[in-house]
């Protein structure tokens, strides 16, 4: 299940996770982008899982997220960098943010590692709009889905 609303986005996968993108600041800039794009928002990045199921069910508002799986993430918290949230044209489109978490939980439920979800989980805060588009396509339409509401 997915859910978006101005503060950010989480997506509750059963039995798996709960990943959590939560707004921070607007107007940073990616000294290594070019300027390209010219501003970007902040967003703090939460992979919950069971060691840390109260905060998981507080960020889907009280949810049953029961059983979790333990991902054995050493550091389960980022912080990464999107291009500002132009107005969407489709209200059916799923944003950038959107579309990463997604992509994330799928790859992270692929790897069985709790070393290889870490490095997998600390690369991701370097994909560009244009892999996470890519990545996004590549998934399996039942994910493609994602289960959307908007809060």
């Amino acid at each position: 299940m997915l859910a978006a609303s101005d503060e950010g986005v989480v997506l509750h996968v059963r039995g798996f996770a709960v990943l959590r993108a939560t707004y921070e600041a607007e107007g940073y800039y990616d000294e290594t982008a070019d300027g390209d794009p010219e501003e970007e928002e902040l967003y703090l990045i939460e992979v919950l899982d069971a060691p840390l199921a109260t905060r998981a069910a507080e960020a889907m508002d009280g949810e049953a997220v029961w059983p979790l799986a333990h991902l054995g993430l050493s550091d389960p918290v980022l912080r990464r960098l999107f291009p500002v949230a132009e107005g969407q044209s489709d209200a059916e489109e799923l944003s950038i943010v959107e579309k990463y978490l997604l992509v994330l939980a799928h790859a992270l439920e692929s790897e069985r590692a709790p070393a290889a979800r870490q490095r997998l989980l600390a690369a991701s805060a370097g994909w560009s709009p244009a892999v996470i588009a890519d990545a996004f396509h590549e998934l399996p339409a039942g994910w493609r889905a994602g289960g959307r509401e908007e809060g």
